[in-house]
This record gives structure tokens, C-alpha cells and sequence, in this order.
């Protein structure tokens, strides 16, 4: 399967768009093309089967011909004016359990470069996980004040956040530093914590509960 997910705030029709190169599949059901700010798409090889291993309600937009090669290729997508939406290699060199092994591959975060093998990261369940794929946005900003230390992601749209830190980067759980925040749309996110709670060394990062 491949997975395609609306980032912005604003509902993106992909009438008419194509995938050209890699597998072949042309959107043009109008009914279900349009995918809402944080929808996801979905098109498969063989509907019958993923509905059996992931189950139904899962937006399925319809089957592509060809097949995707384990050991790697090209995958093109444009859209209905023929302009190019994303055009990259992907290769199993490093990935070696989705060279045939049942484990998909997921760009690390958002806005990945899709040309490096290191935006691409195993999925976290065996088969994939489609339709519930989640981002840990990276840290884009720290500044401290007086008072408090400010961190800032880019949160992406309908999805909850949180501040999470520890003192060792081995050996100790991730404990949360915030309230849960939540994403409203895919800009940026702003996380505050006391600064008296970051006087001792912390090493941070932005988790989802």
C-alpha cells in the first residue's frame, strides 16, 4: 500500500493526479478524492486482501497496477496539471525487514527530503500500520527567559503533543514536562515549562501520549 496524508489546513482534491512511475493509478472517483486538512489516502494492490489483514474503514481510494519492488525504485506522483507533487527513490539498503521481511516504510517526520535514506525509518508494527502512522515532530527552537524555558515543533493538524524530558539519554523513561497540547493546524507549536524545573541537565524531546 501506499499512504498519503493532507498536511495543510485546507482540503486537498487529488482529482486527476497520478501515480506515474514505480506503480500506475489515477484518481478519479470525485466522490472520495478530496481528502480533508489531516486526512490520509490510501491505495492498494489487491483491496480484498489489506481489508483482511487491517481491517475495513480504512480510506481506501482504490488499487494500483503494478507492484512496488522490495529491493527499491522510483515513485512519481502529479497531479491533474502534470506538474511533479513528489518524485524520489527509496532503496532497501539499511531497511533490510522491508526487503520483503512484512515491515513498511515511513518518512521519520513531515517534512522529510524523501531522497535520504535517513528521512525513512521501519514502521513501529509488523505489516505496516496504515491509516494511524504518527510523527514526533523534532525540536525547531529553545530560548530561555528568566523565568521559563520555551520550546517550539511544528505540530501537525488534530494531533496532541507533549513536552517529555529525562536527565540520561539511556536507562530512564521519558516523564512529561507539560499538559498535553494539541495541534490545530500544521504550524507551530509552543511548549513553556518553569525554568527552575530545567536548572538541572535535561535531555528533551516532543512525544505524543
Amino acid at each position: 500500500f501506499i499512504e498519503l496524508k493532507n498536511l495543510g489546513a485546507e482540503p486537498l482534491n487529488l482529482l486527476g493526479a497520478k501515480f506515474n512511475e514505480g506503480i500506475t493509478f489515477t484518481f478519479t472517483n470525485a466522490a472520495t478524492a478530496t481528502v480533508p486538512p489531516g486526512g490520509r489516502a490510501l491505495v492498494v494492490r489487491n483491496s480484498a486482501a489489506f481489508t483482511s489483514r487491517y481491517g475495513p474503514g480504512l480510506p481506501v481510494l482504490g488499487e494500483y497496477l503494478g507492484s512496488l519492488d522490495n529491493a527499491g525504485e522510483s515513485l512519481r506522483l502529479q497531479d491533474a496539471q502534470g506538474e511533479t507533487v513528489f518524485d524520489f527513490q527509496y532503496h532497501e539498503e539499511g531497511f533490510g525487514p522491508a526487503d520483503g521481511g512484512g515491515f513498511s516504510l515511513e518518512p521519520v517526520s513531515a517534512e522529510a527530503d524523501l531522497e535520504l535514506a535517513s528521512s525513512w525509518r521501519l514502521s513501529r508494527l509488523f505489516g505496516g500500520s496504515p491509516g494511524r502512522t504518527r510523527w514526533a515532530p523534532p525540536i525547531e527552537r529553545m530560548a530561555v527567559t528568566a523565568e521559563s524555558l520555551h520550546v517550539s515543533c511544528r505540530a501537525e493538524l488534530g494531533n496532541q503533543y507533549r513536552l517529555e524530558g529525562r536527565t540520561t539519554l539511556k536507562g530512564q523513561p521519558w516523564a512529561p514536562l507539560t499538559a498535553i497540547q494539541s495541534g490545530s493546524e500544521y504550524t507551530m507549536l509552543e511548549f513553556s515549562i518553569p525554568r527552575s524545573s530545567a536548572e538541572s541537565p535535561w535531555f528533551l524531546r516532543v512525544g505524543q501520549p
